[in-house]
C-alpha cells in the first residue's frame, strides 16, 4: 500500500472516482479532509479537486499525518483549486490524541465557532 501510494503521488496519478458530489453548486464552503501521502494530499482527493468546479468556493482543508507534518499539501490544494479561497488547514498527527477544545479553536479560526 505504501509503495502504491508513493508511485501515485510521484506520477501525478489521479484515480477515477466512483461517485461525484451531488449538487456541488449548492455549497459555498467545502471541508476537504485527506491523509498525507508522501508530503501531499491523497491521490483521490487530488482527483476531486481537479475535476470539480470549485470557483468562488471556500475550501477548508484538514489532514492527518504519520509524523512528518502536512508537507506541501496546502500549496497543492491551492494549485488544484486556483479559483477558490483556501483557508488554513487543520493538521493532526495520527499518533496523538486531541481535545475537543483544540478542534473547536480551529473551527472558530476558520469561521465556524460557536
Amino acid at each position: 500500500m505504501v509503495k502504491q501510494g508513493k508511485q501515485e503521488v510521484e506520477s501525478g496519478y489521479k484515480p477515477p472516482l466512483k461517485a461525484k458530489v451531488e449538487n456541488l453548486a449548492a455549497y459555498d464552503v467545502i471541508f476537504v479532509g485527506t491523509p498525507i501521502w508522501w508530503y501531499t494530499i491523497a491521490s483521490p482527493v487530488a482527483t476531486f479537486l481537479a475535476e470539480s468546479d470549485l470557483a468562488g468556493k471556500t475550501i477548508i482543508p484538514f489532514c492527518t499525518h504519520g509524523g512528518y507534518g502536512a508537507g506541501h499539501s496546502l500549496e497543492d490544494i491551492k494549485k488544484l483549486a486556483p479559483k477558490s479561497r483556501v483557508l488554513d488547514e487543520l493538521v493532526l498527527d495520527g499518533s496523538k490524541t486531541y481535545a475537543q477544545k483544540e478542534i473547536y479553536a480551529w473551527l472558530s479560526k476558520v469561521g465556524f465557532g460557536e
